[in-house]
């Protein structure tokens, strides 16, 4: 099993940190490094696009009073998440609190195992430096319309992989976006992968109980 592992991580770039070439991207991350040193943060939330597009009223008011940080950059995968933290996104901050949720963008390139990997590499990161930090992982959100579908059943499968990743506190919503026989609608996520203020006030509304907790 540990010849399997460690073969596993030689061929899995989710570990791997790198950056990316998009201007935004950059301007983005020197912003984030920027806001960093200020320091001052409680909560940080640490993700891609879905993440990214989490602002506006619901935002100030579930968060805003907690000094929230938001790491979320439309597009990345774990690999980068890993870079963007090993380059200052957090230099300077000491939250309470790091929510993430990363993955679904490396659904297409890698496998569950390989993305679990590189979730892992991003606990072990904020374990190492953000000692204080309580990590709440969400799992991965639902994707695609029905339950049998490719991306789906993919995203469910490295979710409980992340179940064994330790010292974090697992915290599953998924069921919030989903009628009673396990659709996503279009009127929740509009293109079956992001939130519309309807699902971001369903993603708020399922996280308080647990952001209540700490703060």
């Amino acid at each position: 099993m540990l010849a399997s592992l460690l073969l596993l991580q030689a061929q899995s770039d989710t570990i791997v940190p790198v950056p990316r070439n998009d201007d935004w991207w950059k301007k983005r991350h020197e912003a984030s490094v920027a806001r960093a040193k200020q320091g001052d943060a409680n909560l940080v939330f640490i993700g891609d696009s879905i993440t990214h597009s989490f602002g506006g009223p619901i935002w100030d008011k579930y968060y805003g009073p907690r000094k929230p940080m938001n790491l979320g950059f439309s597009g990345d995968r774990t690999q980068h998440v890993i870079w963007r933290l090993q380059n200052g996104e957090m230099d300077g901050v000491k939250p309470k609190v790091v929510v993430m949720m990363i993955g679904t963008n490396n659904q297409s390139a890698n496998t569950p195992e390989q993305t679990a990997l590189g979730v892992q590499a991003i606990v072990t990161w904020l374990r190492q430096h953000q000692r204080q930090a309580k990590i709440v992982m969400l799992d991965i959100f639902p994707r695609d319309p029905n339950p049998d579908n490719v991306l789906r059943r993919k995203v469910e499968a490295t979710n409980r992989l992340l179940q064994d990743i330790r010292e974090v506190q697992h915290v599953n919503i998924n069921d919030v976006f989903l009628d009673e026989f396990g659709k996503l609608s279009r009127d929740i996520m509009p293109d079956f992968l992001h939130p519309n203020q309807e699902g971001y006030q369903r993603w708020a509304d399922a996280l308080e109980p647990t952001l209540k907790k700490y703060f």
